[in-house]
């Protein structure tokens, strides 16, 4: 197969080429945006103690349609967690509260949601489980009791001639 050779003038001009066409701010940007017409986040929040926080979100949740679309949702297989994540950063990028309140705000949502669900007799789950995670445990596993036998019973070759003799001197062989 013929090898082919690029001239790096050539990879520099397509390069700028691709690079220009990314739509993305540039660095520093977010500085310059007209202070008149701020994002919803830039602003003052509206909602700045947890309680009319609870309040809003407890009388959005319960409205006609969204109730019913969040059960559906949740009993679908998508975890309370999950929800609550989605709700609370869009919330946030609307400028409803500041990242301290959105945190603050987590635990409660949980409840609420879960609340909604047994109210309802809906099965829910509240995090999925990292199946991931629990596929590699599962497979170190074995590996881990291998090394604690090794640990248990040193093999003579692995064990330098100097420690062999204190053990025999101990008993311990």
């Amino acid at each position: 197969m013929a090898e082919v050779q690029y001239d790096n003038d050539e990879i520099d001009s397509v390069y700028r080429e691709k690079a220009g066409q990314l739509n993305r701010p540039v660095p520093g940007e977010s500085l310059t945006n007209d202070p008149e017409n701020p994002m919803p986040f830039e602003r003052a929040p509206e909602y700045t103690d947890l309680t009319t926080a609870l309040e809003y979100y407890f009388a959005t949740f319960t409205e006609e349609g969204t109730y019913d679309r969040l059960l559906e949702t949740i009993a679908g297989g998508t975890p309370i967690m999950e929800v609550v994540q989605l709700v609370l950063y869009q919330g946030f990028q609307e400028g409803l509260f500041n990242p301290d309140l959105m945190m603050m705000l987590a635990e409660p949502l949980a409840y609420m949601l879960a609340a909604f669900c047994e109210q309802e007799n809906i099965e829910f789950v509240i995090q999925a489980d990292d199946e991931e995670d629990m596929q590699e445990e599962e497979q170190s596993l074995p590996m881990m009791k291998q090394a604690l036998g090794q640990i248990k019973e040193p093999t003579p070759d692995v064990v330098p001639e100097q420690v062999q003799s204190l053990l025999a001197a101990r008993g311990e062989q």
